[in-house]
């Protein structure tokens, strides 16, 4: 397995059931308007958009783990959403620029 979406570079979780080597070195982004699934090799993470008002929306992410390794004791599945509350703090920075770009007369 590819080393996990954390800060450490390490999962604290196990691979996804029947992924194959090859695809647990993958990242798949699956974008079912407007909200977003992301497969990674230990965890599925989904972003539910809610339109709040014009250039507003409420983001919600969570992510999920196999039952078997979310019940594990002593299971912390902080590895995961700490370094997704960065990127993603990353990424909605970078969509804001753009989303500002679109609305610019370019003067």
């Amino acid at each position: 397995m590819r080393p996990g979406s954390s800060l450490d570079g390490r999962s604290g979780g196990d691979r996804l059931p029947r992924l194959t080597d090859e695809q647990a070195r993958h990242t798949l982004y699956l974008v079912l308007a407007p909200d977003l699934i992301t497969l990674e090799p230990d965890c599925v993470m989904t972003h539910r958009l809610v339109p709040l008002a014009h250039g507003e929306t409420f983001v919600e992410c969570s992510c999920l783990f196999p039952r078997e390794v979310a019940e594990r004791p002593g299971f912390d599945p902080s590895y995961a959403a700490a370094f997704r509350d960065i990127t993603n703090r990353q990424d909605f920075a970078a969509r804001e620029s753009v989303y500002r770009g679109i609305l610019s007369n370019g003067g």
